[in-house]
């Protein structure tokens, strides 16, 4: 399968971005508000859209503060 990147211009500080992207409460502020893990590479976070069982399961990567946040999915849709 095809890697799959997304690149989106946002107009705010890179904490503000990184902090979004990289704490449950941020990330419950933009994508579902049902987001529960840690986010330190090797752990996990679980993302639920509005079922019992998570929607997604995404494995943390890798995290540069300011500059990078890299997930692997490892549960979730097919598509």
């Amino acid at each position: 399968m095809a890697d799959i990147r997304h690149r989106v211009g946002i107009n705010a500080p890179a904490e503000r971005v990184f902090e979004a992207l990289t704490t449950t409460d941020g990330l419950a502020r933009w994508w579902t508000t049902t987001v529960d893990g840690a986010s330190e590479a090797g752990d996990r976070l679980r993302f639920y859209f509005g079922q019992a069982k998570p929607g997604a399961t995404m494995q943390v990567e890798k995290l540069a503060p300011r500059e990078l946040v890299q997930w692997r999915c490892v549960e979730g849709p097919e598509e």
